[in-house]
């Protein structure tokens, strides 16, 4: 590792409003057009593994998820069919997946691989997640009604002999932390057949919308029965293998900011609570039970980068896990034969699958592989000693052909949140501007997420602010080692990022160009795909939801500053109209001041664009950019 050490719109004439199209040319496919696998799951019995494959669609600019299976040794995978979050039956065969039909997501279900599919959620229903029952006999699933309205999720029951769904959750009963978060959080788990433990806020109970308790409902009459956590944001339970033990995730909601969200046991009668990480610095995330219902795994994020620990629940025991830079996602635990699935993603790999055995955590078999990206640059992990105190950790991408003579244009790369991480996975558009000859620089500024309490809560309730500072200085650092031509200094910044990018574009005269990418919160790139953040950095499970009107006032104030530097802004004709108006807002401001204005739109949302759209947006903003130096 180096360190580096240093202090040294309707307004405009004629409006550039341009709605993209996919045309020929030259596309840098080969960053954009990955494919990767995003969820993984093992049959009861251990022997056979599925899992979903994302890959671009052979007709149309899109991305398509489909589920295979092979045996858990390895082999040629064997398709299964469309769709994704595939789960094996507790017993026998039966494996469901949801799957788009009729314009909404149904809960499929195929008894054995060469069979038919059953759809089991109805013609109505639009599914989110969903957990089979221990005995196999049911299923219950988290789903919204598919109407032109959207409906607040519900919680249903389906036999799967067939039948109706059953809704079991009672009218104004909230389903987890409230929006906006991730719907595909499986926020509930099985107690035994007949009960249910689920993360929500029953009516009356007086909790805020960003708040959520753990409750236990009756699946033969919803009647529901609180069981812990008022005052926090406490969800994701799952329940131990032997019934006896309830896991659960979150974090108490208070004036103090972002909290670690902490890995806590409870039983099902509500007691023997224990804190399991409590004074660790760090979230506990993608929780698992080993077969031996005393040992849980779970991940944790560190230094930009993410990997799997476990616990003795018994003794609040760290034992060995696993190391490396990369990000890991823990799928599953087989139920026999003591090992584990995760897949794996690093700078040069959208996502592959790996297994390994829980007693060698480090002894990892690549089951189905993602082909690395081919970048001659490099990446290095870097913790800069800046003036404004301490060190920020981040990644600098150096172009190929890298020459140490030269002074190389320079692209920030502000990620989302603000409370998230810019971490060691794939990052293809980074990758796309290193390779076209720029210095990428992701930094992990004040209130990012993996360093601790300290950095995570250095915004306080000011935002944009001292992030803004610490990226000041890190430009600073990197012209005082002679690598950066600072004249030509620009900014991109994704999501919430983008409302920093503006900050910073208002506070620097250096920064030549600013491209906003997406401020709707949806446009998070990952290896194919636009993908959504592991719900671990969210910024809803952050105070950034909680005070969200006094932080976009805190933004709006540098709105009114002068800054003349050219402008790209990226939007989904479908975002929200929250991202709209931020977008609009900043178009019009640049010019009004003179500046040269550019606003792209996608059509439909931003984590819809395909492969080709990405490397066209990608040609748009090296337009703006302009070539490297000589």
């Amino acid at each position: 590792m180096r360190q580096c050490c240093g202090t040294g719109g309707a307004l405009l004439a004629a409006r550039i409003l341009i709605v993209l199209a996919v045309t020929g040319g030259s596309l840098p496919a080969q960053f954009f057009d990955r494919s990767s696998v995003r969820d993984a799951t093992i049959s009861t019995d251990g022997q056979v593994v599925a899992f979903t494959l994302r890959s671009a669609a052979d007709s149309g600019d899109r991305f398509m998820d489909q589920v295979f299976q092979f045996a858990a040794t390895g082999g040629t995978p064997q398709l299964v069919g469309d769709g994704s979050r595939a789960a094996f039956a507790p017993m026998g065969t039966a494996l469901a997946r949801v799957a788009e039909r009729g314009g909404r997501h149904a809960l499929v279900v195929r008894d054995h691989v060469q069979g038919s599919d059953r759809v089991l959620s109805g013609d109505s229903l639009h599914v989110h997640t969903y957990r089979w029952s221990p005995d196999g006999a049911r299923v219950a699933f988290l789903a919204s009604r598919a109407s032109f309205i959207p409906t607040s999720p519900a919680l249903y029951v389906v036999d799967i002999a067939g039948g109706d769904p059953r809704r079991i959750s009672p009218e104004g009963f909230a389903i987890g932390p409230a929006d906006p978060e991730l719907p595909d959080l499986i926020e509930f788990d099985w107690l035994g057949p007949d009960r249910l433990v689920v993360s929500g806020r029953a009516p009356g109970n007086n909790e805020g919308p960003h708040a959520a308790s753990l409750h236990v409902i009756d699946v033969a009459n919803g009647a529901v029965r609180y069981l812990a956590g008022t005052g926090g944001r406490w969800h994701l339970p799952v329940v131990s293998p032997n019934g006896e033990w309830i896991a659960f995730a979150g974090q108490a909601l208070g004036p103090a900011g972002w909290m670690a969200s902490e890995l806590i046991v409870i039983k099902p009668d509500g007691s023997g609570l224990r804190r399991l990480t409590v004074g660790r610095d760090l979230d506990a995330l993608d929780i698992a039970w080993a077969d031996d219902s005393r040992t849980i795994w779970f991940a944790t994020e560190e230094r930009g980068s993410r990997n799997l620990v476990r616990v003795d629940s018994r003794n609040n025991r760290i034992g060995t896990g696993t190391s490396g830079t990369h990000l890991l996602s823990l799928q599953a635990i087989a139920r026999r034969g003591d090992w584990a699935l995760a897949i794996r993603t690093t700078s040069l790999a959208a996502g592959e699958l790996i297994r390994f055995p829980l007693g060698k955590p480090h002894e990892m078999t690549v089951l189905h592989p993602s082909p690395p990206a081919e970048f001659a640059g490099e990446s290095e992990e870097l913790d800069l000693s800046v003036s404004t105190g301490g060190t920020r950790h981040g990644w600098l991408l150096r172009p190929p052909q890298y020459d140490a003579a030269r002074r190389y244009p320079l692209l920030i790369e502000i990620h989302g949140g603000p409370h998230a991480m810019a971490g060691s996975g794939y990052a293809p558009s980074a990758l796309a501007h290193a390779a076209a000859g720029r210095l990428v620089l992701r930094l992990n500024p004040r209130g990012s997420t993996g360093l601790g309490f300290d950095q995570a809560n250095g915004l306080g309730s000011r935002w944009p602010d001292r992030d803004v500072d610490d990226l000041r200085a890190a430009i600073d650092v990197l012209i005082a080692t002679g690598l950066v031509d600072s004249t030509r200094i620009a900014v991109s910044g994704t999501g919430a990022g983008a409302a920093v990018a503006v900050a910073l574009r208002a506070t620097d005269p250096r920064i030549g160009a600013t491209i906003l990418r997406c401020a709707d919160g949806d446009w998070l790139l990952g290896g194919s795909g636009l993908d959504r953040p592991l719900w671990s950095e969210w910024y809803a499970s952050r105070p950034f939801a909680q005070g969200a009107a006094e932080w976009w006032r805190a933004f709006a104030t540098t709105l009114a500053v002068p800054a003349r530097s050219p402008l790209l802004v990226i939007e989904g004709t479908a975002a929200s109209p929250r991202a709209i108006t931020l977008s609009d807002a900043v178009h019009a401001q640049a010019a009004l001041h003179g500046a040269a204005s550019r606003f792209v739109r996608v059509p439909g949302s931003c984590v819809d664009a395909g492969p080709a759209m990405q490397g066209r947006l990608f040609e748009v903003e090296r337009e703006m950019l302009g070539g490297p130096s000589s």
